[in-house]
């Protein structure tokens, strides 16, 4: 096991001392708060580091990871949780907000995985709740792991999975985005040289340092990013012209020349123009930060669907 992770900045605090059982897992936290600076005047006055915090693209370790940290609560005469070799990761920002900007996913990706490959954490985690699932932050929580299942926990969690702990962050975090290992997708296996697409590419959506490339019969081809489904194979009234993210990368949407709407992921459909009659084709799409979308035509057509999509004018062009 390498104690320090190369990418990180050192700045060692105190830790908890030697683990006393295992296997590896991992814990995710939210600061709650804005800054580095905030979170290690927090650290330092509570004696509650984690091994790392990260911030955008920036990663501090403060504990060595044969040494247990400190983030987390643990009450006398019960389970272990710091010391059950539990590797802590704190990320600047919110369990409220968990809109992780795609430098913070990719920087936290890199570092689990790194994590994994020193101890072997699985890349896998249950499900993470938000306060909009009810009151989560208690110790009896329904997301709150059971002390036998936390003992034998070998994977990924956030600290509202940790038992005797009332905390719930790091909230509805990107953990699917998170858990990538691999920029091959079950649509595009391990191949000899490059893949061959069936289909011209019409558009490349970024991913942190990976992205998807999108074909006009709708296949997609996943390099670290994350791959939620495609429309390879099926038969389509019109090619697909364009696709886009949510707000939160967990999915996508596809159109097609014809106007229609495909949703993969966390997308949701608030129609299209399939079944109407245009004077140009559609060529692009677009999504608002609500969650909706807005569809434009080759003749500056404007059609918008679902939260956020207004129509604000448009000009038209008469070739």
């Amino acid at each position: 096991m390498t104690d320090w992770y190369p990418a990180a900045t050192k700045d060692q605090m105190g830790d908890a001392g030697a683990y006393v059982g295992g296997p590896y897992r991992g814990v995710l936290h939210t600061t709650e708060g804005t800054s580095y600076i905030g979170a290690k005047q927090a650290y330092l006055k509570n004696g509650s580091n984690p091994h790392f915090t990260v911030e955008g693209k920036k990663v501090w370790q403060h504990v060595p990871l044969s040494k247990a940290a400190r983030a987390m609560k643990n009450l006398p005469g019960g389970v272990e949780t710091n010391r059950l070799s539990a590797i802590q990761i704190e990320v600047v920002g919110f369990a409220r907000t968990p809109d992780w900007s795609l430098d913070t996913i990719e920087t936290v990706r890199k570092l689990m995985i790194w994590i994994e490959e020193q101890t072997g954490i699985k890349p896998s985690a249950p499900r993470f709740l938000s306060d909009k699932d009810g009151w989560i932050a208690r110790l009896d929580a329904p997301q709150r792991m059971a002390a036998n299942a936390w003992k034998t926990w070998d994977g990924w969690c956030g600290h509202q999975h940790v038992p005797e702990n009332t905390h719930w962050d790091p909230g509805t975090c990107p953990i699917t985005a998170l858990l990538i290992r691999s920029p091959l997708t079950p649509e595009n296996p391990k191949p000899v040289g490059a893949p061959m697409a069936n289909a011209p590419f019409v558009t490349l959506l970024q991913f942190g340092e990976g992205y998807l490339q999108v074909g006009a019969d709708g296949g997609v081809f996943a390099w670290e990013a994350p791959f939620f489904g495609s429309l390879g194979g099926v038969p389509l009234n019109a090619p697909i012209v364009d696709a886009c993210w949510t707000p939160t990368r967990m999915g996508y949407w596809m159109v097609g020349a014809d106007g229609g709407v495909f949703p993969f992921g966390d997308a949701v459909f608030h129609g299209s123009m399939g079944d109407v009659k245009l004077n140009q084709p559609v060529t692009s799409i677009s999504a608002t930060e609500e969650g909706g979308y807005i569809l434009g035509a080759k003749d500056g057509g404007v059609f918008p669907f679902g939260p956020g999509a207004a129509h604000r004018g448009n000009a038209l062009w008469a070739g």
